[in-house]
């Protein structure tokens, strides 16, 4: 049932763009711009500035909002017109019926006036926060839509495609140059009320053990990630009770190990195992740092999921990425105590210096057989003392 339809305004509710940089200004100009003296053309509902310049009312946009009140349902101006008095303004002037019948400017049937050039995601959460009403019983009708009328789910503007994997596909922000946007590959409106379930349990730091239920796998790695990227400060939108599919999370920067002309040598040459090694103890500086800083430990630190800060041909410092696989840890000052966070595809030890580098040194090796680069026996035989390894 729907319980708010949201209205953008440009070309949507009134025909022409309401342009502040523009309108009042210019040969033939009336001073119209902040505020307006009153209605250009009441008969034809038309506010203008000159003749090229000037927004008219849709003829059916008064009987549309009495109809919407009449059965109960509030009205919203979501806009990205970045003057939000100058728009406020020219809803006073036009006028519509309640919901008895009674003419009013139409600024007073609305309930909530989100006009603010920003992404439609920002308001729509907030109008969400306001009210209680979810997402699937919003209407939006905008002009600029693929489609006039679209359900919201605040998904904001994509950009560049970054990669994707087997469960989602990652893209820069269009609005935001220090954000990524991920959105989920198998995600239905369905697997909602399931979603918000797992993850009650995950945020509570209760173990939750997914089974053989495929759907209940996909959904608890993706509370986790969502818990996770809370937890380090990365997770920009939605907050995770409102996740609907897509989030916005920070940006990280830096440079992918196998980019370097290092990595690019023998796997067995000394150069190669020096630059490994490095970046290996930076992961493990990383984990350490944000298990103490906030209580997470990143679980898949390997060289797909962490950016480094070159210092010449030289790594510097470890970003991780990909927080799906990590779980509740703490620092007592003495060793570090593993939460009751239940992974599904990572079960192990308790993490420590020495695990860290053995599971990173091992899945660098496996690596290099599936590529062909060394062999399956020489790399058993590698990996039987790893000594070196453990040494910074």
């Amino acid at each position: 049932m729907v319980k708010i339809i949201a209205f953008e305004l440009d070309d949507t509710l009134w025909r022409g763009q309401l342009d502040e940089k523009r309108f009042g200004k210019g040969r033939n100009a009336s001073p119209v711009s902040l505020p307006f003296n009153a209605l250009q053309n009441p008969a034809i509902e038309t506010i203008f500035s000159s003749p090229q310049n000037q927004i008219e009312l849709f003829p059916d946009t008064p009987l549309i909002i009495n109809d919407i009140l009449r059965k109960g349902i509030q009205i919203a101006i979501v806009s990205r017109n970045p003057n939000k008095a100058l728009c406020t303004r020219a809803l006073f002037y036009y006028k519509a019926r309640d919901a008895k019948d009674q003419v009013q400017p139409i600024t007073s049937l609305i309930t909530y006036n989100e006009v603010k050039n920003e992404s439609k995601m920002y308001p729509f959460e907030r109008i969400k926060n306001w009210s209680g009403v979810p997402y699937e019983e919003m209407l939006l009708f905008d002009s600029s839509s693929s489609s006039v009328q679209e359900k919201l789910d605040g998904q904001p503007p994509l950009g560049k495609l970054l990669g994707g994997g087997r469960f989602a596909s990652v893209y820069d922000s269009a609005e935001d140059s220090e954000a990524v946007i991920k959105v989920m590959k198998y995600w239905e409106r369905g697997l909602r009320k399931r979603f918000l379930e797992i993850y009650q349990v995950i945020k509570e730091g209760k173990p939750f053990k997914p089974g053989n239920d495929n759907d209940d796998q996909y959904l608890t790695m993706l509370a986790f990630e969502l818990r996770n990227l809370n937890m380090i400060k990365e997770l920009k939108a939605p907050k995770p009770e409102n996740f609907t599919g897509w989030f916005m999370s920070t940006k990280i920067f830096g440079t992918a190990l196998w980019k370097t002309p290092l990595y690019k040598q023998h796997p067995f040459s000394v150069p190669f195992q020096r630059l490994i090694k490095k970046a290996f103890h930076l992961i493990v500086d990383e984990i350490e740092e944000t298990v103490r800083k906030y209580g997470v430990e990143h679980r898949d630190g390997h060289l797909a999921n962490a950016l480094f800060t070159m210092n010449g041909d030289q790594p510097a410092k470890a970003h991780l990425l990909d927080w799906g696989i990590a779980v509740r840890m703490q620092w007592d000052g003495k060793r570090y105590i593993r939460g009751d966070d239940v992974l599904v595809w990572a079960e192990s030890e308790s993490g420590a210096k020495r695990y860290w580098i053995t599971w990173m040194v091992k899945t660098e090796y496996e690596a290099n057989v599936r590529r062909n680069a060394i062999t399956e026996e020489d790399s058993k035989k590698f990996l039987k003392d790893l000594t070196w390894w453990f040494q910074r």
